[in-house]
């Protein structure tokens, strides 16, 4: 894959990353309603989906590289575990969330429309399936989506630079940002989710 390939699906992923955060600041708040709740479950999957997509892509070089004995010296590496990091923040951020300001989402997803198939068999043997408990099974997608990106986050982990002498990951990332100033990445440089404000909350 290309350099700009990797630059392009990391870029989408940090902006998917700063739009689910702002989304998390609306529960518990007055506007926060079943839609906005909706809408932040698919923009979690969208992110982790991304995390995937972008793992798969940029890690078999790496690995590879490594098993060849060459030093891992990549930006990419280094963009990725940055919004891998954020996203998981927000993910265990959501969870908490939900948890202190639960709401009922079986009439939104209720009045849905369901397949004609569905509703034709339902009407011939005359059952309906048990109420969904979608709380409970949210906070169980939550933690599913936790643990998939912090299994991913650490692999990615073992092939950071080792290069930060205990501190913390935000500070070797402007490390590396400064040791690196090829016009490759300039385009990549500025990423949302590691504004001072974004990595402040």
């Amino acid at each position: 894959m290309s350099s700009t390939y990797h630059c392009a699906i990391i870029e989408e992923l940090n902006s998917l990353v700063a739009s689910f955060r702002d989304l998390l600041i609306h529960i518990g708040k007055g506007h926060d309603n079943p839609e906005i709740r909706d809408k932040m479950r698919v923009i979690r999957k969208k992110c982790v989906e991304r995390c995937t997509a972008a793992n798969r892509v940029l890690m078999p070089q790496i690995r590879n590289d490594v098993a060849e004995g060459i030093p891992v010296d990549s930006q990419h590496l280094v963009n990725l575990v940055c919004c891998t990091q954020l996203l998981l923040r927000e993910i265990q951020k959501c969870k908490l969330l939900v948890m202190a300001h639960p709401m009922d989402m079986t009439s939104f997803y209720e009045r849905r429309p369901r397949s004609s198939g569905v509703a034709v068999l339902d009407k011939l043997i005359l059952w309906r399936p048990p109420l969904h408990d979608y709380h409970q099974e949210e906070l169980i997608s939550i933690q599913r989506d936790s643990e998939t990106v912090n299994s991913m986050l650490n692999e990615m982990l073992d092939f950071m630079p080792q290069e930060a002498g205990g501190k913390s990951l935000e500070d070797s990332f402007h490390k590396w940002r400064r040791r690196r100033k090829r016009a490759l990445y300039g385009k990549c440089g500025y990423w949302s989710c590691f504004s001072r404000s974004s990595t402040s909350c």
